[in-house]
């Protein structure tokens, strides 16, 4: 029989879902909370769920990002693949994409699965970046103190909530800073606030600002890793071009982990682009070590 593909909407769906991606993407698992975060993040999500004689075998999503690009994944079991399941379920992702008018179809894979880039580059995808994951055993962790410059001080978002627009401000400028995220384009703000600033795994208390004499100059967030117990993320660490240097990317980081202790954590995980060098060599000071990894795709369609 043919492989039916059909639109994943229930709890009980999305739970079949991530069972076949979380296969695939063994390090980095989704749970339901997850996948209705995404959900509420991404404009016209799709989630399609792939049945051979009843039982899931692939899974794929598409979405749009707050700031208009296309995103898109798809798994595919090691025993059903060589079968066209892949390449029906891209043939939907992209009769999804041109009925949106979009110029190109953006994809990840894992690291760690072999068959994943070379499919996706017979398909006429390319690589356009790859991002490591790294991970800090907070149990070893005990980063030395990080002074600030005269002048600067950490508070936290709790403390000041009235700062939310300025590091809206700050993550527009340090996102584009990224290799191979130059040309994003920004979120709205009030996007921004829906989907980076709100939600279950928001906590104010964990989002540290650096102000210098008053002004915001940078700003990094820590959030719960709801689908791996005792995990959390270093979410976004973002420092103004003007104010690097001076040894506040450090103690941003340094704060985001000393909070993850106090909070009982016991593994810090946080992604960077392996061309973005500075960041890299910071998290490498700080103990932080190789845990996985995906690669970047696109794929033009006009």
């Amino acid at each position: 029989m043919p492989v039916e593909i059909e639109p994943a909407r229930t709890d009980e769906d999305l739970l079949e879902w991530a069972a076949v991606t979380n296969a695939i993407w063994r390090h980095d698992p989704l749970g339901r909370e997850e996948l209705r975060e995404i959900e509420s993040r991404m404009r016209e999500p799709l989630f399609l769920v792939a049945r051979d004689g009843g039982a899931a075998v692939g899974a794929a999503f598409a979405g749009i990002e707050p700031g208009g690009e296309p995103t898109s994944r798809i798994s595919v079991v090691t025993p059903a693949r060589g079968r066209g399941v892949g390449s029906t379920l891209l043939g939907e992702l992209t009769a999804w994409a041109e009925r949106r008018g979009l110029a190109r179809l953006r994809a990840w894979a894992p690291f760690d699965d072999p068959d994943g880039v070379p499919w996706a580059l017979r398909r006429g995808f390319a690589e356009i970046g790859h991002e490591l994951v790294l991970a800090l055993d907070l149990a070893n962790a005990d980063p030395p103190p990080a002074p600030l410059p005269e002048g600067v001080e950490l508070v936290t978002l709790a403390e000041r909530p009235d700062l939310l627009p300025a590091l809206h401000r700050i993550g527009e400028e340090t996102y584009r800073d990224v290799p191979g995220y130059e040309e994003e384009q920004p979120w709205p703000y009030v996007r921004w606030v829906e989907t980076f600033m709100s939600g279950p795994t928001h906590l104010p208390d964990a989002v540290f600002v650096a102000a210098d004499r008053g002004e915001p100059v940078g700003f990094a967030k820590a959030k719960p890793k709801l689908s791996a117990i005792g995990a959390a993320w270093n979410h976004y660490t973002g420092v103004r071009g003007e104010a690097r240097g001076r040894g506040i990317g450090r103690a941003l980081k340094t704060a985001q982990i000393r909070w993850a202790q106090d909070a009982g954590f016991e593994l810090l995980l946080t992604r960077n682009e392996e061309r973005n060098a500075p960041i890299r060599h910071l998290n490498e000071s700080l103990g932080y070590r190789p845990h996985s990894g995906r690669i970047r795709l696109e794929r033009p369609l006009l």
